[in-house]
């Protein structure tokens, strides 16, 4: 019998190359928006959260491509046709040991969108630097699972956005990452 929890998450390693990690890196911050995080409710989250207009960021197109092939692929999900929409800002998030930055486990689905549900979450490892702790793990049935993946820069995880998941407190370095979300019709 197969492990049914190497179905919980798709992963895309080295999708981008240390030197493309750089560059996005250098894009994304000259692209930040002013918007106000707002973390999940009753969870510590410590990590610092910039917002980033991806429409100004050609080279995150492999990012989208990724969630889409994931989703063909793996999961199966009626999406809409764009991820790339002013409406779903990208997650640029610092997870800095100085104030041992982490964020407790939280799902990403919200439900108050009358016509939609966000449906996959995708993360892609943009660090540029090495950094201890900052683990990633999903545990949506109540079986926590570390992802390692996600400690390596450039690689990216994609997963059901209503997964429980979180980052462990990081304890040297700082952990940066790109979050987004693709949505699609409500489930119901």
């Amino acid at each position: 019998m197969s492990d049914p929890k190497k179905f919980w998450y798709w992963c895309f390693q080295k999708l981008y190359s240390v030197k493309e990690v750089k560059l996005l890196n250098k894009k994304i911050k000259q692209n930040f928006l002013s918007l106000k995080d707002y973390p999940a409710d009753k969870v510590i989250k410590t990590a610092k959260v910039f917002f980033v207009n991806p429409l100004k960021i050609k080279e995150l197109e492999k990012m989208f491509e990724a969630v889409y092939s994931a989703n063909r692929d793996n999961f199966g999900f009626n999406l809409f046709d764009s991820i790339n929409d002013k409406h779903l800002p990208l997650n640029y998030n610092i997870y800095d040991s100085k104030v041992k930055g982490e964020y407790e486990y939280h799902a990403d689905a919200c439900y108050d969108n009358p016509i939609a549900d966000i449906k996959l979450t995708g993360i892609l490892n943009l660090s540029m630097e090495p950094y201890e702790g900052g683990k990633f793990y999903l545990n949506p049935f109540g079986a926590e699972l570390e992802v390692a993946e996600m400690s390596q820069p450039g690689n990216m995880i994609i997963f059901p956005s209503w997964f429980h998941h979180k980052v462990t407190p990081v304890t040297k370095g700082k952990r940066i990452t790109l979050s987004m979300w693709a949505q699609g019709p409500k489930f119901v």
